[in-house]
């Protein structure tokens, strides 16, 4: 055997043809198709098993062995690099975060992370990634490998991590516990997020007004008041909507259906919160307050209203006249007191009004 070629402990080269005992083997002339003959040699096995191994002798194919791992190599050299992963001390080392490699041309992918470098591209829709693994499983929505599949419901999944995940919503199993309220979440991402309640760290930053939020999903809601996005969308009178519970609430109005009753009166409301704003009717509870005169309100609305009489905001202006208005209510009583001057002037119930002449 050719064990002068490594001398490492770690490292054992797989015997040769001429190494294999004749216990293995049977030297027959017997036609039975059971018998598995080396082409190469002739020697003739008892199973397809041993056969294989034994041809693996004379093409020296994979015959390098880590004694640590058990890998095996085609090539010396090949096993040389690898021994690298099992060292005890790795001399490739990120002076930026520590992390250690097996090789050069690893590490100097790896900074490129710290500069904002993304090395990895998609040959599919050239989206780059920063990582390969990443990239492997991004690959998988172009091609449609979803191999892992759930026994219970049939859903298929790319990798097998959220397969994993995804049967806990069938087992109920939530391995992750808050330690602080001892709140039970099925994955580490959702206790993280969970965290955030007990800390009051709000990591996602709106860029528009400086508004700050807990959640990302919270910030992408957000944002959509400032771009006018609604991308919920009413199926009968087509409004939109910023969110999808809006959308269901608004889709009551559609409906008979009013399940919140007031006991006082007897009334029906459409949303709990409607209901609540009308019992104050009743008990004359008033919620909001004015920080500058103290006066009381039962909703924001009417608060916000309010504001406009300490700041003079008054966005109801009289195309007439040009007089303005805190509220539309005021301007349209306003308006009734120029048909008198226009007796052909038709005004409309809202803001807007008609100029046009009967005839």
């Amino acid at each position: 055997m050719e064990m002068e070629l490594l001398t490492d402990n770690n490292v054992t080269l797989l015997p040769s043809c001429s190494d294999v005992s004749d216990d293995d083997f049977t030297q027959t002339n017997s036609e039975s198709q059971d018998l598995f003959p080396c082409e190469i040699c002739g020697k003739i096995y008892l199973t397809e098993n041993k056969i294989r191994k034994h041809s693996v002798t004379h093409t020296r194919l994979n015959c390098y062995l880590c004694n640590i791992c058990h890998y095996r190599f085609s090539d010396i050299n090949h096993l040389k690099q690898h021994l690298k992963v099992h060292d005890e001390f790795k001399e490739l080392c990120c002076e930026i975060c520590g992390h250690e490699f097996s090789n050069s041309r690893k590490l100097n992918l790896h900074r490129k992370i710290h500069v904002g470098g993304r090395p990895f591209d998609c040959v599919f829709c050239g989206q780059t990634f920063s990582d390969a693994n990443n990239l492997k499983r991004h690959a998988k929505a172009h091609t449609g490998g979803k191999p892992y599949s759930c026994d219970v419901c049939g859903h298929c999944f790319d990798t097998k991590g959220k397969l994993q995940i995804h049967h806990r919503k069938h087992t109920g199993e939530k391995p992750f516990s808050c330690e602080i309220c001892d709140k039970d979440f099925a994955t580490k991402g959702h206790l993280s997020k969970h965290r955030r309640i007990h800390t009051g760290i709000k990591c996602f930053h709106c860029k528009s007004c400086g508004k700050d939020f807990l959640k990302n999903e919270d910030l992408k809601i957000h944002v959509r008041t400032h771009t006018g996005e609604r991308p919920f969308y009413c199926k009968i009178c087509w409004k939109g909507f910023i969110t999808n519970s809006q959308l269901n609430r608004h889709l009551k109005i559609h409906t008979t259906e009013r399940p919140f009753h007031c006991d006082v009166c007897g009334r029906n409301f459409i949303r709990n919160d409607n209901l609540r704003r009308h019992i104050k009717t009743h008990t004359g509870e008033k919620s909001f307050y004015c920080e500058m005169c103290g006066k009381g309100f039962r909703d924001s609305a009417h608060l916000k209203r309010h504001y406009r009489i300490h700041i003079d905001d008054k966005h109801f202006c009289c195309d007439i006249c040009g007089k303005t208005f805190m509220t539309n209510s005021r301007l349209r009583t306003h308006l009734k007191t120029h048909e008198a001057d226009f007796p052909h002037v038709t005004f409309s119930e809202s803001v807007s009004f008609s100029l046009t002449e009967s005839n």
